[in-house]
């Protein structure tokens, strides 16, 4: 018992690392690009509701989507090599 402890522990502190990463990595992204990632994971729609609602397509919202969350992996995978 002990040891599940000390690994949920573990986990739980990497888990929160990296959500941290993720937030720094966020921040450093155009503001128009962590906005629009802010809004699509904080709301409760799917994106072809968004892509309705911005008057574009699903297919561009998805590329845009791909590439920042791209963007955002390879900043954190940055951020684990320093």
């Amino acid at each position: 018992l002990s040891l599940l402890s000390k690994i949920h522990k573990a986990q739980s502190e990497f888990l929160e690392m990296r959500r941290q990463q993720l937030r720094d990595c966020i921040d450093t992204l155009p503001e128009r690009d962590s906005a629009f990632i802010r809004k699509v994971y904080s709301e409760p729609k799917s994106l072809d509701q968004f892509a309705a609602a911005m008057n574009k397509s699903r297919n561009s919202l998805h590329k845009r989507l791909s590439r920042l969350r791209r963007k955002l992996r390879n900043c954190i995978e940055r951020r684990n090599h320093d």
